[in-house]
């Protein structure tokens, strides 16, 4: 087995196996059941995509848990079991990220490229989803200057809004 998988005695490996059973779990936990889970079914762990696939097939894991990862090392366990879309930014984005989930402006103008979501851009306080109305952008400057930054139209600031 590699490195990195943690080794459990048999007494351990049991009594956490029966705790994991149809309980709701973070994200932490639902790999640690994962993996019991595929040591107690006998899995072969020398095909890591067929592990994780069996491991999303049978812990069920809070689609918010990803958020639970505060650092790096974990984020990319949890991603290399295909159970979040990666580290970004000192976040652990789920798989079901949206542009809304990403709070600067370098986020939203790398998300292409580096989470593979296509969002229309910074709108002040919020980075855009493709459809966004100019009423979701809070910064004056990018307001007034909408079609050209983000391609959407707008009727200028309001005073307090766009």
């Amino acid at each position: 087995m590699g490195s990195n998988i943690p080794s459990f005695d048999a007494q351990t490996a049991a009594g956490t196996l029966s705790a994991c059973e149809g309980a709701a779990m973070s994200l932490r936990w639902g790999l640690a059941c994962g993996f019991l889970f595929l040591v107690a079914e006998g899995a072969a762990l020398a095909d890591l995509a067929d592990a994780a696939a069996l491991v999303q097939q049978n812990v069920k894991v809070h689609a918010d848990s990803c958020g639970d990862h505060n650092t790096r090392e974990l984020c990319k366990k949890a991603t290399d079991w295909g159970l979040c879309k990666g580290w970004f930014h000192d976040m652990c984005l789920s798989l079901t990220a949206t542009c809304n989930d990403l709070k600067s402006a370098s986020q939203c103008r790398k998300s292409n490229e580096l989470l593979g979501l296509s969002c229309r851009g910074w709108g002040g306080s919020s980075c855009l989803e493709h459809g966004a109305s100019a009423t979701l952008i809070s910064d004056r400057t990018i307001c007034e200057n909408s079609w050209r930054l983000l391609g959407v139209p707008s009727a200028g600031w309001g005073g307090s809004s766009c």
